[in-house]
């Protein structure tokens, strides 16, 4: 019994991993969250610091990039810049 919901587990955790992060953007409240690369999107309340490095430093010290073409608008959203 304890096999079978593991692999369900899996299986639910490995179709939401490929839901594309366009869908959940859309999903998720604008006010909160933002896209500020391809592969991320961060809850802007976690957000500690913008670093010149192209990074946003989150408050569990994790880093996430933040893409050239995305920057002004993550920014702007981020820090009224």
């Amino acid at each position: 019994q304890l096999q079978i919901e593991q692999e369900a587990l899996k299986r639910e955790k490995d179709k939401a991993s490929k839901e594309p992060l366009k869908k959940l953007e859309e999903e998720l409240p604008a006010e909160t969250f933002i896209r500020c690369h391809q592969s991320y999107i961060v809850n802007k309340t976690h957000v500690r610091k913008y670093s010149n490095r192209g990074f946003l430093e989150l408050d569990n010290n994790s880093k996430v990039p933040v893409s050239v073409r995305k920057r002004e608008e993550t920014l702007k959203q981020l820090f009224g810049a």
